[in-house]
């Protein structure tokens, strides 16, 4: 598949469950979630619960989208944005903080700084933009945030989790604001803002 080709669609709720599944194997590479869920043997299925909160809120709140790239049925790249930084709901959040054991406050923690560094609703808001790792490189992850901001008419705002995520979000347009979020002396956490064109 071309550059050219890579058709973004914005995605039914019918795919939440694909969409998850590619979101959670790309979270689970970054060092903010291992430092999140430090242990390994409940990490992938505390990663998996959250991430599903996550997606399916972008079905249930106004102003979010899921947009993907696929191929013969199966999901290659997915973007999920939400209008502003939503908290996640408070009961559903509640309780799965009371299966996450002292990953809990490291949750806790890194929500406050989520919602601490963005303006509100008058933002649109980047919240995962994950592809298969065997098409990473090619261009799927440039369609996707291209696809958004085409139309966007007001700010874009993200965390980047990585050197690549950052340098992808530079070459359209974003550039770094504000604290980083650390763990020690490395940020894992970098937030981005790019103001409308």
């Amino acid at each position: 598949m071309t550059l050219a080709e890579q058709i973004v669609t914005p995605a039914s709720p019918l795919l939440a469950e694909r969409v998850t599944e590619l979101v959670t194997a790309s979270c689970a590479e970054l060092d903010v979630y291992r430092w999140v869920f430090p242990q390994a043997a409940m990490r992938a299925e505390a990663l998996a619960a959250s991430c599903r909160l996550a997606v399916e809120q972008a079905w249930s709140t106004p102003g979010g989208q899921v947009d993907v790239v696929t191929e013969d049925g199966e999901v290659l790249g997915a973007a999920v944005w939400f209008a502003g930084r939503p908290a996640f709901p408070p009961e559903p959040f509640a309780k799965y903080l009371t299966g996450v054991g002292t990953a809990a406050a490291r949750l806790r923690q890194m929500e406050e700084f989520l919602l601490a560094t963005h303006s509100g609703d008058d933002e649109d808001y980047l919240r995962f933009l994950a592809v298969v790792p065997d098409r990473r490189g090619v261009g799927l992850g440039s369609a996707l945030l291209a696809h958004h901001l085409a139309r966007l008419d007001r700010v874009a705002t993200v965390e980047a989790v990585s050197r690549r995520g950052v340098t992808l979000c530079e070459q359209h347009g974003f550039v770094r604001v504000g604290p980083e979020f650390r763990q020690g002396s490395r940020p894992i956490m970098i937030p981005m803002r790019r103001e409308p064109s």
